[in-house]
């Protein structure tokens, strides 16, 4: 479910839908980011020409209709799931236009389950079943395996693990413009305790912030959001879409979702749907899944940024060393 072609009529479809699911069917104007996020699927996802002004209210069973294809239906209703949020508060209405254009489909993801969880404000209900998720698809190996990684990490959060705090901090003395050296000054310049050192996040975030460097997505509140979008089409998976749900309720709808554990406050408007497109454009075209715990890093580490780009097929992004937000808010 990663790089797809669509075809105009597949892609007008999935507009279409988008944009009724925004409009009430038609009974009102659609928010403006609705708009934003269709241009930029349009132009970075599904790469089409379709003329957005002439969208026509569609129904659940014609857009089934129109996407017989399997894949295509199960990356068409992520993109619905989303329109609900752009708002910032949802709309009961728009939820149950996505609820039936679901059944038609005959798909129903862990998204829009967790869009139901939102709308009846079971927030502590759905953070449990992020953090569930995120652990399994986070934590190398299964069963007691991935029960013991958790408690290393828990570990290392509480009081640190002196020889994997050695082993990243050595990354330090590598070269310039090398996958460890960026990792290390990424981590360094921010503030953030390194792997292994007291109260870091642990190794579970190493993957998450390797998407950071390579991707050029910054950490800051709108980099969080592009970010995530990077994840879900780099994982083609239900996990990407969950980090971007988490990033939306965070920084877009204002939340306190998951702020608290990660020491950012929440904050309103910042899903840049263009930003969020090409992210997700940029993950679809990599060959690999950086967040999936079979990547190994450390034979890499020594690597430059640009070539292991280039080997990824990371297409577009330049730059080695991010600068911290504060800093580039400054320059």
């Amino acid at each position: 479910m990663k790089n797809l072609t669509w075809n105009e009529e597949e892609a007008a479809a999935v507009l279409a839908a988008m944009q009724s699911i925004g409009s009430g069917g038609g009974s009102q104007v659609a928010h403006p980011l609705v708009g934003q996020l269709l241009g930029s699927l349009r132009d970075h996802v599904l790469h089409t020409k379709t003329d957005l002004s002439t969208l026509p209210v569609i129904s659940p069973e014609e857009l089934a209709n129109r996407l017989p294809d399997e894949a295509k239906r199960a990356q068409a209703i992520q993109f619905l799931v989303l329109v609900p949020y752009m708002p910032a508060e949802l709309d009961g209405r728009q939820v149950e236009h996505v609820d039936r254009f679901s059944d038609a489909l005959g798909i129903a993801p862990q998204s829009l389950r967790q869009l139901h969880m939102v709308r009846e404000q079971r927030l502590k209900r759905l953070a449990f079943d992020v953090n569930r998720h995120a652990l399994k698809e986070m934590l190398p190996g299964t069963g007691l395996t991935k029960l013991a990684a958790l408690g290393r990490d828990l570990r290392q959060m509480a009081i640190g693990d002196e020889k994997v705090a050695r082993r990243y901090q050595a990354l330090e003395h590598l070269p310039e413009g090398s996958l460890g050296n960026s990792f290390y000054v990424f981590y360094r310049e921010r503030g953030f305790p390194l792997p292994g050192e007291k109260h870091s996040m642990s190794e579970g975030a190493v993957g998450h912030d390797l998407t950071h460097i390579l991707s050029g997505c910054n950490t800051d509140m709108e980099g969080e959001i592009n970010v995530s979008g990077v994840e879900c089409g780099m994982g083609g998976g239900d996990f990407g879409w969950e980090l971007l749900l988490e990033a939306i309720l965070n920084w877009h709808m204002g939340l306190e979702f998951t702020t608290n554990s990660l020491g950012v406050p929440a904050d309103t408007g910042h899903f840049k749907p263009e930003k969020v497109a090409r992210g997700f454009e940029i993950g679809a075209a990599m060959n690999i899944d950086l967040m999936s715990d079979a990547w190994d890093p450390w034979p890499v580490m020594k690597e430059t940024v640009e070539d292991l780009r280039e080997r990824y097929n990371i297409l577009g992004v330049t730059g080695v060393y991010l600068p911290p937000p504060a800093r580039e808010q400054a320059d």
